[in-house]
């Protein structure tokens, strides 16, 4: 029986990519033409994840490392009496996402960092695709969305509350990034270790290549070209030393801070009545720290401030030195547009400290939290309201074609659109096989 190669080169190794580089093997893995294909998987990236989470080094422009992240509903806007395709696409990303979450069981036991809690939007003032509960933001995408739901007074005073016309409620999950991208990454090479596929991965995570068309250098493994998944977040172009025209940086600063770990603090998935308890409300004060560990909130204010406030948990897997002692959290709000300064801004690290202790002081109120670290990452959005990028195109190199599959410009919801979109990648990967042979 002949053996058929394929090779595929995947450049960047942030949420987007490592999930399509999973997803892949996984693929293959499932295959049931698993004895007549050869595989040459290459990922290469400027910079990566460690395999030793103790060796983490942080890099302004690896933004997967800075996301916050969950997943926290964006409704489509309306243009025409049509839904935008690109929003509504990420949002069947989000929800196969938390499918995938849930249905492989990853959580903090696997060491994952992935918790599931309950999220809650808090609106001074809902804009229009808020307030009519358009695509993204009701029960088709969420689960188990509640609307004017209410919130313990220990995670955000009423007073707070009481300027939100709007308070609506779903189950998402909070992720520790740096160390989940390292999950990840085990995970890939695990499955590429085991699989009775014939796989030969190769990944190189000091490669900064000036052009798209310069990956190919790193495949010839194989007699066939090789396709090529761009996964640049930015969207490095095929022949031009530049990133998508539409290419649009959003700084965003948030604070990472800890806290001592209560000894009673929750553990696992979050209870849906955990809010309405009426068991916790006697829990002492050195405790009710261990309430936040079950939510995560995100706090809009009135157009006139146009502020947003959000605290989400980064939880620390069983192996982490800190585990027994403290909890992590992301206060944050910041985006500025067009900005790719990568100084920290006392002023908004002020901001953000101002505004976390305003929106929820129990975080703060025993005076013996912890600024641990101020990140500044850049969200790769598209401007003029284009969204991400998942695509499948054709370059010559060479008088030669190749196919080329893009996903980038995810902006700050790379890792809640992240194995939804790299299903899509699968998908349009095998197109890509089929039309490179003609």
């Amino acid at each position: 029986m002949s053996i058929t190669e394929r090779e595929i080169i995947i450049v960047g190794a942030g949420v987007i990519g490592l999930s399509s580089l999973y997803r892949l093997l996984e693929d293959i893995n499932n295959s049931s033409d698993k004895n007549n294909i050869k595989y040459y998987i290459n990922i290469i990236a400027k910079n990566g994840p460690s395999l030793d989470i103790n060796d983490i080094k942080y890099a302004p422009d690896y933004t997967s490392f800075f996301a916050g992240a969950h997943q926290r509903p964006f409704p489509s806007d309306y243009s025409d009496n049509e839904k935008l395709t690109f929003q509504r696409r990420e949002s069947i990303y989000t929800s196969e996402t938390f499918n995938f979450f849930i249905n492989r069981g990853w959580n903090l036991i696997n060491e994952s960092t992935i918790k599931f809690v309950r999220g809650y939007d808090c609106i001074e003032s809902p804009p229009p695709e808020y307030a009519n509960f358009n695509d993204g933001y009701n029960n088709g995408n969420l689960k188990n969305f509640t609307i004017n739901d209410t919130i313990d007074p220990d995670l955000i005073p009423l007073k707070e509350q009481d300027k939100c016309k709007m308070i609506n409620s779903y189950d998402t999950y909070v992720v520790n990034t740096p160390l989940y991208l390292s999950f990840l990454f085990k995970k890939c090479i695990e499955l590429s270790k085991k699989s009775k596929q014939k796989i030969q991965f190769n990944y190189n995570f000091d490669i900064n290549i000036s052009c798209l068309k310069d990956a190919i250098i790193f495949g010839a493994q194989s007699p066939n070209k090789p396709v090529i998944i761009n996964c640049t977040g930015r969207g490095l172009q095929w022949e031009r030393s530049a990133p998508d025209k539409d290419y649009c940086p959003i700084r965003g600063q948030t604070l990472l801070i800890s806290v001592p770990k209560p000894e009673t603090s929750s553990k696992g998935s979050y209870l849906s009545s955990f809010f309405k308890s009426k068991e916790n409300e006697n829990i002492s004060n050195n405790n009710i720290v261990s309430k936040f560990e079950s939510a995560t909130i995100t706090h809009q204010s009135s157009p006139e401030i146009g502020e947003w406030t959000f605290y989400i948990q980064r939880p620390l897997p069983k192996s982490h030195p800190d585990y027994n002692s403290k909890l992590y959290f992301i206060i944050g709000g910041t985006k500025n547009l067009n900005s790719s300064v990568e100084e920290i801004s006392e002023k908004d690290t002020q901001k953000l400290l101002q505004n976390g202790q305003r929106m929820f002081p129990n975080l703060f109120a025993n005076g013996d939290w912890k600024l641990e670290r101020i990140n500044v990452g850049f969200r790769p959005a598209r401007k003029n309201n284009k969204g991400s990028e998942v695509s499948l195109c054709h370059k010559v190199y060479n008088g030669e074609p190749f196919a080329i599959i893009n996903a980038y410009g995810f902006a700050g919801y790379g890792v809640e659109c992240s194995m939804g979109a790299a299903a899509h990648v699968i998908s349009l990967l095998k197109r890509g096989f089929r039309e490179s042979l003609l």
